[in-house]
């Protein structure tokens, strides 16, 4: 048989060594691949006398790099179109969910951190970056890449696709959320990982119910973009 596609990818898909079955491999190698290897070796150490701002700005491009070249295997590795992985035209109704989910994440993060500090943890400190020292334009553009580019590559990509590869969605999700924490864990504190698993589960389910990347952009994007300029311009 086969690789095929679906919005219903439940009851599993028998891989061959089709044109669909070779780009479903290709495209999880990137995917689980490249941001492996930038948490592994950030582009720091790849040019010891670059200043952090060009060292983010080259991880920056690597991530939008990396989602462009997803986007592309999807559409003519695949031959699959792109609400195969949530992308159809945005509705108003998906960016309003989008909005009230982001607003709830931003108003669950102050509740985490209280209960977090009460037990020794900082979910606010980084290990690796110090956002003061970075433009406010970069802050920003951090946000919308986080917000875009996760959300494709996370759920988009790697939920609908592993959920493809083990024939249960649910499955894809969890496998997901595993990795997405994972990435996360070379650049933040313990206490903050938390978060970012808690805040990842619920974009996960966001996804799974809504099944409008639009809506998880939306959310991702504003949460992240508050709470980077937050941190960016905080009291020392």
């Amino acid at each position: 048989m086969s690789t095929t596609y679906s919005n219903t990818p439940e009851g599993g898909t028998n891989l061959t060594t089709s044109v669909k079955g070779r780009a479903l491999w290709a495209g999880l190698a990137l995917a689980l691949g490249v941001p492996t290897l930038l948490a592994l070796y950030s582009p720091k150490s790849w040019f010891p006398g670059a200043g952090q701002t060009v060292s983010v700005a080259i991880g920056e491009l690597c991530f939008w790099l990396l989602a462009a070249a997803l986007l592309l295997t999807v559409r003519f590795g695949e031959r699959s179109p792109w609400s195969s992985m949530g992308l159809s035209k945005p509705r108003w109704a998906g960016l309003g969910w989008g909005f009230v989910a982001g607003l709830a994440l931003l108003l669950l993060y102050p509740l985490i951190q209280g209960l977090l500090k009460a037990v020794g943890l900082d979910p606010s400190q980084m290990n690796s970056l110090d956002l003061k020292t970075l433009p406010p334009w970069m802050v920003i553009g951090m946000a919308l890449r986080a917000g875009i580019v996760e959300e494709v590559l996370f759920r988009g990509y790697l939920l609908e696709r592993l959920g493809t590869l083990f024939g249960q969605r649910q499955l894809g999700a969890l496998l997901s959320l595993i990795f997405f924490v994972a990435v996360h864990a070379r650049s933040w504190s313990a206490g903050h990982l938390i978060f970012v698993a808690i805040a990842g589960a619920l974009l996960t389910g966001l996804y799974l119910w809504r099944r409008d990347l639009w809506t998880n952009i939306l959310a991702h994007t504003l949460t992240d973009g508050v709470g980077l300029l937050a941190l960016r311009f905080a009291p020392a």
